[in-house]
């Protein structure tokens, strides 16, 4: 991003043409995801979740407010206010609230432009995380059971497995019924419950991220 002494280098017709087309892209943006304007859209939990659209939003939002208040600064924001079809409050309210969005379709231009490129969403690639590490705890249940190698010796065969680094995430008590596979039960109701613990959702989400994943591998 630009920073305002930047900005302020630009001519102001230049400005113009640039805010136009960070609130188009913008509009583009929110048309895609509506859920980026909805009552949690600076939410931290709400952004984790929702991908990296809110990432481009986060980044957009800023960038536009900047524009706005530099045009202020050089007494042509009603010209600009009539152009875009927006108030001063609604630069306050857009600066109160974080500028986020206009970035987003500069950063992701195929999620605003065109549906069919867009990137997987944020289930499918949880999904496709939980399934590699429900291979990997029904692999090392299997070595552990048929050859009586110890986790710590599957761990120094493996250790580019994906589980542990959720382990590492686990209490302590956990991570000790982890070091011993006899004590897990069936080897896939035990990653979906870890995994269920690491990323603070149900088993069923589990589940469901699992099976969007494997709807889109086909």
């Amino acid at each position: 991003m630009e920073s305002q002494s930047q900005l302020s280098s630009l001519s102001t017709d230049e400005l113009k043409r640039e805010l136009t087309k960070c609130e188009e892209q913008l509009k583009n943006l929110l048309k895609v995801f509506p859920h980026l304007a909805g009552p949690d859209t600076r939410s931290l939990t709400a952004q984790y979740v929702g991908g990296d659209e809110w990432e481009a939003l986060a980044n957009l939002q800023p960038r536009i407010t900047d524009i706005k208040l530099e045009l202020c600064r050089r007494g042509v924001l009603p010209e600009v206010a009539k152009a875009s079809q927006q108030s001063v409050q609604g630069l306050k309210a857009e600066s109160a609230a974080g500028s986020v969005e206009t970035k987003a379709a500069q950063k992701f231009p195929q999620q605003v432009h065109s549906a069919p490129d867009q990137k997987p969403s944020r289930p499918v690639e949880r999904g496709k995380f939980c399934d590699q590490v429900i291979e990997e705890i029904r692999r090392i249940k299997n070595l552990a059971a048929g050859t009586g190698r110890s986790v710590a010796e599957i761990e120094k065969e493996n250790p580019a497995f994906a589980v542990w680094s959720i382990r590492r995430t686990l209490a302590l008590e956990d991570q000790e019924t982890f070091n011993h596979p006899n004590q897990w039960g069936p080897p896939v109701g035990y990653a979906k419950m870890i995994l269920s613990k690491t990323h603070d959702v149900s088993k069923d989400t589990i589940t469901s991220w699992v099976k969007a994943w494997r709807r889109q591998r086909g």
